[in-house]
């Protein structure tokens, strides 16, 4: 990951944040980075190389919420930053699923002027999200029976946590994923491709690290996994092509003791710019998506944060702690986001839209007059989003 990859990844972990905040973080890394590499001789790669996890840096941040501590070396391999991490925010997670169940039975379901092929679609969206919250539940009863050890400062203890949530993972892994045991071959290089031919809609379920896609000028849909740690056809990537859909999913899902993944998708210009389906779920991995014109995108996650720029007709987004940031090429027909502490940012080019938000004790910033936390605006196309205490803010791009 070279010094762009990695600002942009965190600025991506930190959506949930004020810009301004944000912004001092994305600058400090930035001129820490730089000194780096004219203190020690080091090229970009070897500087953040230095530097802990992306995400765990981010899960740290968001600890302190303002704290810029020097940060610490490179994790070593008992991934006892990340593992930190997941437990306190398996700690912060059971509390959330709580106030989601709550806050969930206190709004409506589907806005109820929608027509009856959209309240289809929201009912089977939050049937999907309620399937993940069964599978997270499981994963979030391991993680707290392992706690105690790390509590008491053993890092035998941490490491039994990881292995805990881990395993949580693959006992929720239907639930969560629904995931399928494709036979593809492994490849060492971490690479793999798919001719585009044929493919009308993509599924990506993802646990850890981040997942990137966009476009580019080719003709076969091209991905690839890193990860900080060794890779083996057992913890590597699965996909397979089903009635026209690519479906790329996290691992096995036997598989256990899994390390944090970047995935990287490449999608050709000829069918980004009509695809019919799009679909990523996500456990704590950050969704950066861009270029993309899909008839629906479906992107759910846990506290992994959301970006989306390009193109849809439907756009369905939920989270329950993860930032969300939006800013499509045209108002889609309808945006339906859902969160419960997680802020919501929409960057609208038009007014061609009618909002409705309903929130228990989130704020609301707009840069459009006469639009407010109630609602507003009179154009055809649809803006719904609920939130628990997440803020909305609306940006004219």
């Amino acid at each position: 990951m070279n010094k762009a990859e990695f600002l942009r990844a965190l600025d991506n972990a930190l959506s949930n944040l004020p810009e301004s905040e944000r912004r001092e973080h994305i600058e400090y890394y930035s001129e820490l980075i730089d000194d780096m590499m004219e203190e020690e001789g080091l090229d970009e790669y070897g500087a953040v190389d230095r530097l802990d996890d992306v995400y765990a840096i981010a899960a740290d941040i968001n600890r302190t919420r303002g704290s810029q501590a020097a940060p610490a070396g490179k994790a070593p391999r008992s991934r006892r930053g990340w593992v930190i991490a997941a437990v306190c925010a398996a700690a912060v997670l059971l509390v959330a699923v709580g106030i989601f169940a709550a806050a969930r039975s206190s709004r409506a379901a589907a806005p109820a002027t929608a027509p009856a092929e959209e309240l289809e679609g929201w009912d089977a969206f939050m049937s999907g999200l309620d399937n993940m919250m069964n599978g997270v539940a499981d994963i979030v009863d391991d993680a707290l029976d392992g706690a105690s050890g790390l509590v008491d400062g053993a890092l035998d203890g941490a490491a039994d946590v990881a292995n805990d949530i881990i395993e949580g993972f693959s006992g929720g892994m239907d639930g969560v994923f629904s995931a399928h045991d494709w036979d593809n071959e492994y490849s060492e290089s971490g690479e793999y491709a798919v001719s585009a031919e044929g493919i009308s809609s993509l599924d990506i379920a993802w646990i850890a690290g981040g997942v990137d896609i966009t476009t580019y000028n080719g003709e076969v849909i091209s991905f690839s996994e890193t990860s900080r740690e060794d890779l083996s056809a057992r913890s590597a990537l699965r996909y397979g092509v089903e009635d026209g859909t690519l479906y790329i999913q996290y691992c096995r899902s036997d598989a256990n003791d899994l390390p944090a993944k970047e995935l990287t998708v490449l999608v050709p210009e000829s069918l980004a710019s009509g695809l019919g389906e799009l679909s990523v779920s996500s456990i704590s991995a950050a969704v950066d998506i861009s270029g993309l014109e899909a008839g629906t995108a479906r992107l759910s996650t846990i506290s992994g944060s959301v970006f989306y720029s390009g193109g849809a007709d439907i756009l369905y987004v939920s989270t329950i702690s993860g930032g969300v940031r939006l800013a499509p090429d045209a108002t889609p027909q309808n945006i339906l986001a859902d969160t419960v502490s997680g802020n919501v940012e929409l960057a609208l080019s038009d007014e061609d839209w009618t909002l409705n938000f309903s929130t228990a004790s989130g704020a609301f910033t707009s840069d459009f007059p006469g639009v407010s936390s109630g609602g507003g605006g009179k154009g055809p196309n649809d803006i719904h989003v609920s939130t628990t205490s997440g803020d909305l803010s609306l940006h004219r791009s």
